[in-house]
């Protein structure tokens, strides 16, 4: 009952951080304006992320005792979300995320001692040690999935529906192994993105959106989250496992980044290449677009999870050969593209 009160004030304060901060977004410049790669009308609060994070701040005020990690994954989080603030505000240079991104990182690092410690192998079953590159490895895989919410915030709704994708497959995951892991921190970021995703898809007032700054934070608190878990002994979410939780991002991020390289391109070059926007292209509405993705990382965390419990040693298999598929069809987008749009 205490978790559920708790859980209510967090909404409460996420959804009333909307109505204050609506008013005076564009006194403060974060107003994100019409453009040729933007298809809304009108300009639209940078808020979304915000508000979620004040709903998460308040609930983590009041709610007792929270993990140690916790409070770092949070400490970490906040720099992320001002990074973001300021980058909405006014767009910084790559490098410049990229180093406070890579402090934020460092913070919880060495508050928590918490990285990637080992992959598993696939098929043969095991683990590989990282050694001392699991560290490394832990910041690109952080600073990738925080990218892969914020590449996936282009239509109404995508990045916000699938963190809560991604939050129900570590409640699903941890569930299988009766987990000890503290989940507070992404509990109370799933209900404080409830207003958000109201307001974003036109059901409750002003149209607002999430932000870089609330994109990264998403990504940020998800992945030390998943990080958490899989570093526990035993693991109660295992390396591949974490993989299903965000899959759809993932995937989509990595395949895009493929296509590009393949023609030439940088790998961070923006483009309309992802799968949201292929499914556009091919008529679906925006709406239909966003629940043809939830229901697809649904379906595929579904898969995952008796992938998982039935066949442990071929999860990861079983998501490279997902990945896969994914990259030949973007690589050849203009015939699925094509096949999609016959009668």
């Amino acid at each position: 009952m205490e978790l559920f009160l708790v859980l209510v004030l967090s909404s409460i304060v996420s959804f009333s951080a909307i109505r204050f901060l609506i008013p005076v977004a564009a006194s403060l410049s974060l107003i994100d304006m019409p453009s040729g790669r933007k298809q809304h009308a009108e300009p639209t609060p940078l808020i979304g992320g915000i508000a979620a994070y004040v709903g998460v701040l308040a609930a983590f005020l009041v709610a007792s005792p929270l993990s140690s990690e916790s409070l770092y994954f949070l400490l970490g989080g906040t720099i992320v979300l001002i990074v973001g603030m300021l980058d909405d505000r006014k767009p910084m240079g790559v490098r410049v995320r990229l180093v406070a991104q890579c402090f934020a990182i460092g913070v919880v690092i060495s508050g928590t001692g918490l990285y990637v410690t080992y992959l598993p192998v696939p098929i043969m079953g095991g683990e590989f040690s990282l050694g001392w590159f699991g560290i490394p490895f832990t910041i690109i895989a952080v600073i990738g999935l925080m990218n892969a919410f914020n590449l996936a915030d282009g239509i109404d709704g995508l990045s916000g529906s699938l963190a809560i994708v991604a939050i129900v497959g570590i409640f699903s995951f941890a569930s299988l192994q009766n987990s000890a892991v503290d989940h507070s921190l992404v509990l109370f970021l799933a209900v404080s993105l409830l207003p958000y995703l109201l307001h974003n898809l036109g059901i409750l007032g002003r149209k607002i959106f999430l932000g870089d700054a609330g994109s990264m934070f998403v990504g940020f608190v998800i992945s030390w989250t998943l990080i958490a878990h899989s570093e526990t002994t035993p693991p109660t979410i295992s390396s591949s496992a974490a993989l299903w939780c965000v899959a759809i991002p993932v995937i989509d991020t990595l395949g895009v980044m493929v296509r590009r390289i393949k023609k030439g391109r940088s790998p961070f070059q923006p483009d309309r290449d992802h799968l949201h926007h292929i499914l556009q292209r091919v008529g679906l509405s925006s709406h239909l677009s966003l629940m043809v993705m939830v229901g697809a990382s649904l379906v595929v965390l579904a898969f995952g999870l008796v992938l998982e419990t039935v066949l442990p040693n071929y999860a990861l298999l079983g998501f490279l050969s997902l990945f896969a598929l994914y990259a030949y069809c973007l690589l050849h987008a203009w015939r699925v593209q094509r096949f999609l749009s016959k009668d």
